[in-house]
């Protein structure tokens, strides 16, 4: 599996991935989002490729000169400890290069402790406030 960050030719696929983590957009202005997000300075979107086939996203962005994690997803064929950690190494890489000290999770937000993506990263990794090395 490969990550790479996104950029603009990558909006449609991660527009329609970020709809299963935010399903109140629409997909036209999940799309403006994500050019706006992948286009700009304080944020950032990694997608996770397999057999050229986007099958997953992390979502990073700055606020108030943290970094935090708001955005994380692998399609539920794929979701497994070494995709999870590849994507979110890749966001701390980033908050490193942005100066920032801790990569924060917010994705505990409307997340259960039964739900995959929240036992990998605030469970097993115990990613809440993460200090980066």
């Amino acid at each position: 599996m490969e990550v790479r960050r996104g950029n603009v030719k990558d909006v449609l696929d991660v527009a329609q991935l970020a709809l299963v983590l935010w399903p109140d957009h629409s997909l036209h202005a999940m799309a403006l989002n994500v050019l706006e997000s992948i286009q700009g300075k304080d944020a950032a979107c990694f997608l996770a490729i397999l057999n050229h086939e986007v099958i997953g996203l992390a979502y990073v962005r700055l606020r108030q000169g943290e970094s935090y994690l708001e955005g994380l997803f692998l399609k539920e064929d794929y979701r497994c400890r070494e995709y999870l950690m590849q994507l979110i190494r890749a966001c701390e890489q980033w908050a490193n290069e942005k100066g920032t000290k801790t990569l924060i999770s917010g994705l505990n937000v409307g997340m259960q402790e039964g739900n995959p993506m929240y036992r990998y990263v605030h469970l097993e990794w115990g990613l809440y406030d993460r200090p980066l090395v």
